[in-house]
C-alpha cells in the first residue's frame, strides 16, 4: 500500500516484485479498504504504533 500510495502503479510493483500478482495487489486493497471500514484509526496513528511511539 506504501508503494501505491506513493504513486507506484500496479504495473510498477510488479516489475519490482516478479512475485507479486495482481491479484496480490487487489488482495492488499481489499484488505486495506475493510481494516479503514472498521476503524476510524489514521495512517499516522497507525505508524505511530508501528513505530513504538504509543
Amino acid at each position: 500500500m506504501e508503494l501505491l500510495d506513493g504513486g507506484r502503479s500496479e504495473a510498477d510493483i510488479i516489475r519490482m516484485y516478479s512475485h507479486i500478482t495482481p491479484e496480490d495487489i487487489r488482495a492488499c486493497r481489499d484488505y486495506a479498504a475493510t481494516g479503514a471500514k472498521l476503524s476510524n484509526v489514521t495512517w499516522e496513528d497507525i505508524d505511530a504504533i508501528m513505530d513504538g511511539k504509543r
